[in-house]
């Protein structure tokens, strides 16, 4: 057998260490994937618009340290990162939490595995604002950190107590009036409001309508006649397409027994052509009704009256022309009915 020539070998021996570069090569690229992702999670933290703070519940020198943090919760507080980082969170907090109730609240946070509450926070430059917080715990390297994202809601505080000063002020408004407000939801088809004149003239609060079943239950049984089926056909309608919605007049049971004339006017409200609901106006037209009923009564009285007597009656109008005649009228002077309409003075000539 031939020996091995040594430049074989040789060979050999040079091959060997070319593993250990691309080991390296590997570590490398991967410290470098490493650093990228970083600089990747630092960037879209940065470019959150909400504050984002880490926090170590368990330094055993500063109570609960920001560990890190965006440039959304430097801006937000009025803070560099330097003067954040390492320094409590008690540094933005309004007030600073016990021992105890730190740990209670860890502990919640850990069994619920998020919280979201309301809170003030205040700017280096003393200002106190309101946030919505939201808090959870990672752990990094079996290390437990709570992550907090802030969110600025002072422009969402004005706007809701903007609207409750409008509520306030549409119902101090709407106690006064006589007539009922009310709303009517589309979807559930439940009254989303009524004004207190409902239970000034029914007798019925809102109680008292979820306890008999509901807004239809209960307008099926106050309400006389058909009229309430009626009006649910006409809410069918305006479900598939905008119509008019007619007025109703309506004669409903009072809680205590007796019955009310009510007039219904009402308009439906749509969003992207959409049915929200309805609003509309109860007005207690009981009065008119009866005075409308008493009217009718005396007409019909007058009515046969004029028919039956024996005396010859003539109504005229404002140019001395007859208007009309009775029955004895026209037997006493022989007119028929086609020439009443004639001058007075003629039946003074004849």
């Amino acid at each position: 057998m031939k020996p091995t020539p040594p430049f074989k070998k040789t060979a050999q021996l040079k091959k060997a260490p070319s593993k250990k570069p691309q080991k390296n090569s590997r570590l490398q690229t991967t410290q470098k994937a490493g650093k990228d992702e970083g600089l990747l999670l630092r960037t879209l933290l940065d470019l959150s618009p909400d504050a984002v703070l880490v926090i170590d519940p368990h330094d055993p020198v500063v109570a609960w340290p920001v560990v890190d943090c965006n440039l959304a919760a430097c801006r937000m507080n009025s803070y560099s990162r330097e003067e954040l980082i390492g320094h409590s969170i008690d540094i933005l907090d309004d007030s600073s939490p016990t021992d105890e109730a730190r740990a209670i609240y860890l502990k919640g946070l850990r069994d619920a595995g998020s919280r979201t509450f309301e809170t003030e926070h205040r700017r280096k430059d003393g200002t106190v604002f309101p946030v919505e917080v939201s808090t959870t715990i990672v752990k990094v390297n079996g290390r437990e950190l709570v992550i907090g994202i802030d969110r600025d809601i002072t422009e969402r505080k004005h706007v809701e107590a903007e609207l409750r000063r409008s509520k306030q002020n549409f119902e101090r408004t709407v106690s006064t009036m006589e007539d009922i407000v009310y709303s009517v939801d589309a979807e559930t088809r439940e009254f989303s409001y009524l004004s207190p004149a409902f239970e000034r003239l029914l007798g019925y609060s809102m109680e008292d309508i979820k306890q008999m079943g509901g807004r239809q239950a209960f307008l099926a049984r106050v309400i006389t006649g058909n009229k309430f089926a009626q009006q649910e056909d006409t809410f069918e309608h305006l479900l598939s397409e905008s119509t008019d919605v007619p007025n109703w007049e309506e004669w409903w049971h009072c809680k205590d027994g007796t019955l009310i004339c009510l007039e219904d006017r009402s308009m439906p409200v749509y969003e992207d052509r959409h049915l929200l609901g309805t609003q509309g106006i109860l007005r207690d037209v009981t009065e008119r009704k009866h005075a409308e009923a008493e009217l009718l009564r005396e007409k019909i009285f007058l009515e046969t009256l004029n028919l039956k007597s024996p005396v010859a009656i003539v109504v005229l109008d404002n140019d001395q022309r007859i208007v009309s005649v009775n029955p004895a009228f026209e037997e006493l002077y022989g007119f028929a009915k086609e020439d009443w309409k004639m001058p007075l003075n003629i039946l003074r000539w004849s």
